[in-house]
Formats: structure tokens, sequence, C-alpha cells
């Protein structure tokens, strides 16, 4: 069992963020005030497999642009880290986007 609450401040601080460094906080509809979230009843749910328990679109969003947002697989959930990548300066045309395994735009290219 896992209590939302906690492991998101536990979260946070591990990234060196705190609640002073929180945008906002909310869905895919709507925000919710920072306090309302922090200021909470504890929320126990099953972090473990089964069904995902904690709101899917549930989502803290950073002043540095960054965010956590929520990730699940076969019921397992948890926090993960976004940021906005940087945009790299060099450029490259390129014709193939797809292929068959685990490749990167390079590889599929054949750029170095």
């Amino acid at each position: 069992m896992a209590e939302l609450i906690q492991e998101t401040k536990d979260y946070m601080q591990a990234l060196g963020y705190s609640k002073k460094d929180i945008q906002w906080i909310g869905g895919r509809d709507f925000t919710i005030p920072i306090d309302c979230f922090w200021e909470a009843k504890p929320q126990v749910y099953d972090a473990g497999y089964g069904s995902q328990e904690v709101a899917m679109d549930l989502t803290i969003v950073f002043k540095d642009g960054s965010w956590l947002e929520r990730q699940e697989y076969d019921g397992s959930e948890w926090w993960a880290y976004k940021r906005c990548p940087s945009m790299p300066l060099r450029i490259e045309s390129v014709k193939k986007f797809t292929a068959t395994y685990d490749s990167t735009l390079a590889r599929i290219n054949g750029i170095k």
C-alpha cells in the first residue's frame, strides 16, 4: 500500500522540488488549488498490480516547465518525471521514421 500525498512529497524532494516550485496541479479538464492537494486527507492506494487507483490524468506542473504525471502498467502505478527536451542545434533531412525495434532517427537513417 502507498499513501499518495507522502509519496508525492518524497518523490518531489528526491528530485529537488518543493511545494513552492509548483505552478499548478490538476487533470485534463481542470486545475485544483495547490493546497487542496497538499492538505487532503491521506490517500492510501495499492500501487501494485491490479487496477489503477489514482486518477490517470493527475499532473503536477513545476514553474520550470517540467512536470509529474501518473504512469501505469498492469495496474502498477507511479509518478513519472517529465521535462520538455532541449532542441538539438544540428539539422538533418531524413526520409525514414520507422524501424523494427528500438531505434533512433539517426540509426534508422544511417546518420552518425
